[in-house]
């Protein structure tokens, strides 16, 4: 279902545009950071669990720090949007690195993209 909803919601929803020299899958996204963005909020509101809830929600605070072209988007950025990303996480799931939830994938993932030792 949830696969449905993605499909309905995100490819065929309001950041579509058409693009048919991509493969159908990634025609849909005029502005990648509202695209990234509005894929966690269907995620997060669409999925049965907190795990899609967090997941949902860490995608829609990375998207809202990205620069809308891919390009424009270095190292840094990235960082600083997983950075924030993580936050949410810690601030909804009320968790800590070390506590075996999604943060111990996703603080090593913002270290390394930080230049932090991991």
């Amino acid at each position: 279902k949830l696969v449905t909803v993605i499909q309905e919601r995100v490819f065929n929803g309001p950041f579509a545009i058409s693009a048919p020299q991509y493969p159908k899958p990634f025609r849909c996204f005029q502005q990648f950071s509202q695209s990234l963005a509005y894929l966690g909020e269907v995620i997060a509101n669409e999925s049965a669990g907190s795990l899609g809830t967090i997941l949902g929600r860490f995608l829609e605070a990375v998207g809202s720090k990205l620069h809308p072209k891919p390009k424009d988007n270095d190292q840094k950025t990235w960082a600083e949007a997983f950075k924030f990303g993580i936050n949410v996480v810690k601030a909804i799931g009320k968790c800590e690195l070390g506590d075996r939830t999604v943060l111990d994938v996703l603080v090593p993932i913002s270290d390394t993209l930080s230049g932090e030792e991991v």
